[in-house]
């Protein structure tokens, strides 16, 4: 999985975000805004998925904007093998994954 950054705050992004995010093999990080609402379909091959500060639904996690903010990220992640981890992050103006 290689590196990324989109600009994803209210003040940068005026629409809504929709992208795929597929793993191979290692440790995949996501960071995600805590000031946009973010909705998360993840699912791991081999290895585990976590996300401290998410609601978790099955395989969908979100934080609690979601639903509730102008602007919405919404991810679908899959990993091959290796663990996943969603980490919100206060980072002001890009998500990097």
């Amino acid at each position: 999985m290689r590196a990324r950054s989109l600009p994803t705050s209210p003040e940068t992004r005026k629409k809504d975000l929709d992208a795929d995010v597929r793993g191979g093999v290692g440790h995949a990080v996501i960071l995600l805004p805590e000031d946009v609402g973010v909705r998360v379909h993840a699912t791991g091959g081999i290895g585990s998925i976590s996300a401290d500060k998410l609601r978790r639904e099955g395989d969908e996690y979100s934080n609690d904007l979601y639903g509730k903010s102008p602007v919405t990220l919404r991810l679908d992640v899959s990993g091959g093998i290796g663990n996943i981890e969603l980490r919100p992050t206060s980072v002001k103006g890009k998500s990097s994954f």
